[in-house]
Parts: C-alpha cells; structure tokens; sequence
C-alpha cells in the first residue's frame, strides 16, 4: 500500500476459522481509503492461514505475519511492530466491525485531537445481538473522559473497541504482555493506556460486534487459574519502572479486588480456586498495609467486601472450600442423573446448544439431536447430529429434553411428562455453571 496510512488495524489469529472469514469481510469493507489490515497468525493449525492468504491475494491492504505461537500478547506486539499508521486499532478474529467504523472513530481522534478513542460495541450471544455500553456507569452523552476521574475506565478493557494514536503508544512504552495464550493480556494493556492519557474520547455510538457466542473463544477457555494475577504483576512492573504514582498504585489495588472477585471465575480451575485466594487474599493484605486501599476508588459494596474478608480472611476461604465441596457433590449428582438417560436431545441448535454438547461429550456424555420449535430454523451446522422438532420429539420413546433455563435454584429439576408426552429435565443457569466450571457464585462477596 503506498501513500501515508491514517490507521493499521492489528488481527491477532489462532484457529480462528470459524468465525474469521466475517472478521476479514468486515475489514475489506471499511470505508476508510488509507487503512492496512495486519494479520498475525500465531501458529494456527486450522484452515486460518489458507483464509489469510486468499484474502491478501485479493486485497493489498492485507499483510499477514506468521510466527510460531506465542500467545495473544506476543501476537499483538508482532503487528503494532509492523503498523505504519497514525493511529492503531484491534478487531480480534472472532468479531467484526460495521463497514464506518475505523473511518468513524478515525474522524473522532483528529477533530478531538485525542490520544484514544473508544466506542460502543453490539454483544452477540446465543445467536442474538443487543446494544451494550462500555460504561454504563456513564450518563453523559459523547465526550472527553477523564480516567483518574472516571476509574471504571481502568476496569473495562474492550481494547477492540478503540483506537490509539500510535506515537502515544511508543513514547510511553505501552505494549501488550507476553504471556502463553489468550489470557488477560487486554487486562495490563489498558491499564497502561489509561495511566498515561490526557484526551481520552468516548463515542457513544456501537461500531463493532463482539462475539461471546463463540464457543472456540478464549473466554470459555479453562486452566488460566493465575492469568489475572500474571497480568497485575506485568502493572506492578511497569508502575515501579514508569509511573511509580501513590495514586495509580491505589487504583491498582481497587482494580486487582475487583478482577479477582469478579472475573477470576470465568477462567479459574475450580480444583486451584483454593489456593488461588489464598494468593489473592495475601496480595489485599499487602495492598492494605502499603496504604493503597484509598476509600474514593471504591464503591461501598467491594469496599465493604474487602474489609470482611481481610477481616477474617481463614474464614472467608473455609467458606469458598465448603462451597466448592458442596458444588462438586451437585456436579456428581447431575452427571450421575444424565448418564441415566439413553437419548438426551439438546433444546435449540444455536451456538448455546452446540456449546453445552461440547460440555457434555468432555464428561464422556453425548446427545442424540437437537429439538427445535415447529417453524425454527433446523440448521445446526453439525451433519453428524440430526435436528428434530419438539413435536416429532414426543413420538420417540425415552427421550429426555435438556432445556437451559434461568432460575435462582442450583439444582437438577426433573419435571414429569410434558404435554407432548416426552420428559424434560431443566438446567438452570447455576446448575450450567456448575457443569463449565464457570462459578458465578464461587467467589463469595464477603
């Protein structure tokens, strides 16, 4: 690509097929002229690199990076070392941008002469789309935030949201951490950018879809038991060698309670959830006693938390223990329940339903189909694994319906015979949780 380029957008990818084809579409449709796209495929072992070459083939804003994998961190320093443009932005390759997005917050960053400019996002789950602000905590409208001011900032990463002045980056040493995997790395990458900005824009318009839906996405991943911890560790580091602030260091401190009391549990392995609060409990503690926990950085219910456990911290970690006894006995019973069963259909054929498979054929269960509504689309994407209608369900003798349903009760409910004469065993959204290992009440408040 000749001539000067307003902006590179960085595209980490590592067994991205399923979704990277509509990645890479969405950025060959930007209508931003002076643009490169620069893919790096981290050691993909999927069909992700045959896709990368046919889009560079085709379009000469694409330049693609291949190295050995390394991780998410690694893989967006790779690209952000390659880019030439005056401002940089980050479309992960599971999500996609609408076609004025990078033109958009471009247009933004020059008329505001902002250092970053973020914007909103749709959320995609379960095959559904809604709005979803980055701060909802925010009640003005688009405008100049200022993060010490505004600490939520700090806390919400949507990296991929943004668009970051590349000269900004550099001068102040604002890489991504290096780290195996894709895990948190956004975490110590925002965190940095957001200690040293002066004109930070926010766009309250959705601009790019982000995908949680996908069940190949880091998100879902487990075993990165001390990534979070990792990623603070990477701030430490960098606090003490660029910005040692009292004022930082206490946002710090606010921000590690929060990530490890909320967050922690989407990627925690329940069997190192015992021993990672006890680190996580013995980094409050030095927080405390080096005077960092500054009451302004807190909202009243993770300042009151904290205090509790810190408190009587045996106490606090006795109870997560009798808690994480109490949710592998449910486990147990609820598997034990399914493998009883000879024909387990799965309500819906979305990424949900396919996802909740996976879950099961990992405990050595499996379904027999997928039962839709009469009139819904059958398409499940999974030859292997036929789809039925509800109706033509009742006609099959010993079928057991599994239907995801939200409900406070963390338990199995077996109901009797359906109206449509086949029986329905219901999962709650806890009782889900328990079988991912995503323990959404593992980490109690206080």
């Amino acid at each position: 690509m000749s001539g000067a380029v307003k902006v590179s957008v960085v595209t980490p990818v590592y067994n991205a097929g399923r979704c990277l084809t509509q990645c890479l579409e969405s950025l060959a449709e930007q209508t931003l002229r002076e643009i490169e796209f620069i893919c790096v495929d981290d050691g993909s072992t999927d069909g992700s690199s045959e896709i990368l070459r046919r889009f560079a083939e085709r379009d000469g804003r694409f330049a693609v990076v291949r190295q050995e994998n390394r991780g998410l961190g690694a893989a967006m320093n790779a690209g952000m070392r390659r880019a030439r443009g005056e401002y940089l932005g980050i479309l992960e390759s599971d999500d996609y941008a609408e076609p004025g997005m990078f033109e958009t917050l471009y247009a933004a960053a020059k008329r505001e002469r902002a250092e970053v400019v973020k914007s909103d996002c749709w959320y995609r789950l379960n095959g559904r789309e809604f709005y979803s602000p980055s701060f909802e905590r925010y009640s003005g409208g688009d405008g100049f935030l200022e993060p010490r001011a505004f600490t939520n900032a700090f806390y919400v990463q949507r990296n991929w949201t943004g668009l970051y002045r590349r000269d900004f980056l550099l001068r102040g040493g604002i890489w991504h951490n290096e780290t195996p995997g894709a895990a948190f790395q956004d975490v110590s990458f925002n965190f940095l950018v957001m200690s040293r900005l002066d004109r930070f824009y926010y766009l309250r318009k959705p601009l790019m879809h982000y995908r949680a839906d996908n069940p190949d996405s880091s998100v879902h991943s487990r075993g990165k038991t001390f990534a979070l911890m990792d990623e603070c560790a990477c701030i430490e580091r960098w606090l003490r060698n660029n910005a040692d602030e009292d004022e930082l260091w206490e946002i710090l401190a606010n921000l590690r309670f929060r990530l490890y009391q909320r967050e922690a549990r989407f990627r925690v392995d329940e069997a190192q959830l015992p021993a990672f609060l006890e680190r996580a409990v013995g980094e409050y503690r030095a927080d405390r006693e080096a005077g960092r926990y500054a009451r302004r950085f807190w909202d009243e219910e993770d300042w009151t938390a904290a205090q509790r456990i810190l408190a009587a911290p045996e106490d606090y970690l006795d109870r997560v223990r009798r808690l994480l006894a109490q949710r592998e006995a449910e486990r147990r019973s609820l598997l034990g329940l399914l493998r009883e069963e000879k024909a387990l259909y799965l309500y819906g054929a979305g990424e949900g339903a396919r996802r909740l498979r996976a879950l099961l054929r990992s405990y050595g269960l499996d379904c027999a189909g997928y039962a839709v509504r009469e009139g819904e689309s059958a398409a499940c994407g999974e030859a292997e694994l036929p789809v039925c209608t509800v109706e033509q369900l009742s006609r099959r003798p010993g079928a057991v319906l599994l239907v995801a349903v939200r409900g406070p009760v963390a338990r199995p409910v077996r109901t009797g015979r359906t109206d449509a004469g086949f029986r329905c065993l219901k999962l709650d959204a806890e009782l889900l949780s328990i079988l991912t290992q995503r323990l959404d009440r593992a980490l109690p408040r206080c």
